[in-house]
Order: structure tokens, then C-alpha cells, then sequence
């Protein structure tokens, strides 16, 4: 029975598993939980901005977070999206997009940064939740860039970083 009361335990304060309006206290034991309650939200959002982009073809979505990427590559699938691609922390490790110059979503970057790595992009969306909990990716832009500034093989190195 110990066992059983400490899975449950585990898993309250470890996974998403109660409503957003449930979660205050296990987001002050456990602030991750909190970064998670906008990811379907999220997702929705860049299914959007996907739907409106003419040209998908070698699309590469970029986040410029590993919880932006694991909400697009948790959620995603559903929407049809491809696997996002990030370089922070772990998910950097799993390498760059192919070299090909299509169309990139950037979740989560700033403008001038994004404009230092890649071309032609323009804000077409902004993230919310509809629980209304702000979290790092509430507010946060969704920009359409017309590709990256050089192969990505190259600019992997500067977008790859840890915190």
C-alpha cells in the first residue's frame, strides 16, 4: 500500500496529471509541471501557423527550448507536424536539421536573435494558454522564416547551448 501511495504521490508532483487549476501546489513543489500547461496549447498554435505556410516542403521546426520541442514532438504528431529540432541542453545533442533549405518555424526566439540565424522572418503567431498559467512560453513568438543564413550543419555550433 506504501508503494501504491508513493506512486501516486510521484506522480502528482512529477507529471502533468491534475487540471491547471488543480496544480498550484505541485507547481511550487515542482515548477516544471507548470512549464507543461500550455504545451497543447502550444502545439495547436504552431499547427496553425504551419497550415497557413504555401511551401512545407523540407519544413523544419526550431524551438529555442527542449520544453517547446517536447511539447511540438509530444503533441505534434496529431497535427501532422514534423519532429522539432532544438539546441538546448539534451535536445541539442541529437544533432541538426538535415541540410536542406525549406521553411523554418522558430518557436520561442526573440526577432533579432532568430534574424541572426535565419532568413526572411516574419512574427505570425504568439503562444498562449487557455489555462491562463504563465510559464516561459506564454507570449512567446512564433516567427515563418524563409530558411537558415548558412547550412545548419554550420550554424548547429551556435544554436547549440546549455543551461
Amino acid at each position: 500500500m506504501v508503494v501504491v501511495m508513493s506512486a501516486v504521490a510521484g506522480a502528482v508532483i512529477a507529471l502533468p496529471v491534475l487540471p491547471a487549476q488543480l496544480a498550484g501546489p505541485v507547481v511550487a513543489l515542482n515548477p516544471d509541471v507548470g512549464e507543461t500547461i500550455g504545451w497543447p496549447d502550444l502545439v495547436d498554435t504552431v499547427a496553425g501557423v504551419v497550415r497557413r505556410v504555401p511551401a512545407r516542403d523540407h519544413m523544419v521546426i526550431l524551438t529555442a527550448n527542449y520544453g517547446e520541442a517536447g511539447a511540438i514532438d509530444r503533441y505534434g504528431p496529431a497535427h501532422g507536424l514534423p519532429r522539432a529540432y532544438s539546441g538546448h541542453n539534451a535536445y541539442g545533442l541529437w544533432g541538426p536539421p538535415p541540410n536542406t533549405a525549406g521553411p523554418v518555424i522558430a518557436v520561442g526566439f526573440r526577432p533579432g536573435q532568430a534574424a541572426s540565424l535565419l532568413r526572411g522572418c516574419t512574427l505570425a503567431a504568439r503562444v498562449d494558454n487557455t489555462a491562463g498559467v504563465e510559464n516561459h512560453e506564454a507570449g512567446q513568438a512564433v516567427l515563418v522564416c524563409a530558411g537558415p543564413q548558412q547550412p545548419w550543419s554550420a550554424l548547429w555550433p551556435r544554436i547549440r547551448h546549455l543551461n
